[in-house]
């Protein structure tokens, strides 16, 4: 296995893939990352998170098997397009990794990659996703739980707290239950004929894409 490794390395090195630029690439893929994510790591350019193009390097990666894209029905350079590990570029990560005694732990659950980028492309889908649970939850109660996990953080950096309208939470939800990320229930009341009450909760592909949002790489 070890041979293989430095067999791996190597010939990545000499076909271009210097370590100053393809390296923090490979290391900060411990799970799938969007390609925006992968292109700031190469190029270093914050402006080009939202509307990420393929760099040549991105490109060298993928057409030495090294990545592959886990969303191939969007668009290329879609925002939301999701980039993992090949079996290959797994054993060279983990061979980077132990050469500087880095964890080389990578993970990549069977889930739907193309709603993980949905969510990953969108402050808003992130904040309202992470907020929720498996317990269902009423829209101003996610609210709520927005405003206590974003506010306090984003005062101390300087920026804009997290602002979502009760509008823009109903149509990301509905999008959601769409995507089978979330599940829709209705709590029926006992007095009158008033229309039940919506409650929100995500479903396990939800729950993997949360998990996957909220660990720290």
């Amino acid at each position: 296995m070890g041979a293989t490794r430095r067999r791996i390395s190597a010939r990545s090195i000499r076909t271009g893939l210097t370590k100053d630029r393809a390296t923090p690439a490979i290391l900060t893929l411990d799970k799938p990352k969007l390609a925006g994510e992968l292109v700031r790591c190469i190029t270093g350019k914050l402006n080009l998170i939202q509307h990420p193009k393929p760099t040549p390097i991105l490109r060298e990666l993928q057409g030495q098997h090294i990545i592959k894209c886990l969303t191939p029905s969007l668009p290329r350079g879609r925002p939301g397009t999701v980039y993992g590990l090949t079996a290959k570029g797994r054993a060279l990560r983990a061979h980077l990794c132990e050469e500087r005694g880095l964890a080389s732990v990578y993970q990549q659950p069977r889930i739907n990659w193309r709603s993980y980028g949905w969510v990953a492309c969108g402050r808003q889908k992130k904040a309202i996703v992470c907020a929720m649970s498996d317990e269902a939850m009423r829209p101003k109660e996610i609210l709520q739980e927005i405003k206590k996990r974003y506010r306090p953080r984003t005062q101390r950096a300087g920026a804009e707290p997290m602002g979502i309208s009760r509008q823009n939470l109903n149509d990301i939800l509905q999008k959601a239950i769409q995507g089978e990320i979330v599940i829709r229930e209705e709590e029926h009341r006992k007095r009158g004929k008033r229309k039940p009450l919506a409650r929100y909760r995500l479903s396990k592909t939800g729950l993997k894409i949360k998990q996957l949002l909220t660990d720290v790489s």
